[in-house]
């Protein structure tokens, strides 16, 4: 059974039609339809909670080239291992513990896993994985715990600018901030700036407040 979140007609969340994810889908339908057994398979479309998929399943399997979390924070929180290419972030929650890690384009070791999981299907060893990948889940990726490092973050980037706008700001001049301290604090700032103008904004200002998230 393949799963896939997105609507039959190829519209995101947002209504907006993504012509490329429908002909990709359908050229993966047509072939894997000239394959054998292609007759056992069920494609299943347009699923908004995947919940009682992932009850069902032992293995999550995620074969991408690029990837950040994606489907595998999902499974991780619904308790189902994965296996997974070594790209990307998936390295952060799929481990040995968690499931099992291959290389990009690796068919074979993707098969080699798979029959792994197969035959240790509903054993001890299948739940602790399945545990672990629960727990590495709720570590990472819980949102009040993601909050609080987005507060910090944003406070370090506002000591970062003040810090330079007294070290290193138009005539100024404070003691003890010369050499390498002034140093960094121009690299540092230089960094903020550039991100901040990546994301399409001005530079945080010297004087910004932050508040907490909730």
């Amino acid at each position: 059974m393949l799963v896939d979140g997105a609507p039959e007609g190829g519209e995101d969340v947002a209504g907006r039609r993504n012509e490329a994810a429908v002909r990709y889908r359908e050229r993966v339908r047509v072939w894997a339809g000239a394959l054998p057994g292609a007759a056992a398979v069920r494609w299943v479309h347009g699923v908004r909670d995947v919940r009682p998929y992932y009850a069902a399943a032992d293995v999550n399997v995620v074969s991408s080239w690029v990837e950040d979390y994606g489907a595998i924070g999902v499974a991780s929180a619904c308790g189902v291992p994965t296996v997974a290419t070594r790209v990307g972030a998936i390295s952060e929650l799929v481990d040995d513990e968690t499931g099992w890690l291959v290389a990009p384009g690796d068919a074979v070791a993707v098969a080699e896993c798979l029959t792994d999981a197969a035959a240790g299907r509903r054993t001890p060893a299948a739940r602790d994985r399945g545990f672990a990948a629960r727990a590495r889940a709720e570590k990472l990726l819980d949102r009040r715990s993601l909050s609080q490092d987005v507060v910090a973050a944003l406070h370090e980037a506002v000591r970062g600018a003040r810090s330079w706008h007294a070290c290193s700001g138009p005539g100024r001049s404070v003691p003890g901030c010369t050499g390498d301290r002034k140093n960094e604090f121009t690299r540092r700032w230089g960094d903020y700036c550039r991100t901040f103008r990546r994301c399409g904004q001005g530079p945080p200002a010297a004087s910004a407040t932050v508040s907490s998230v909730k």
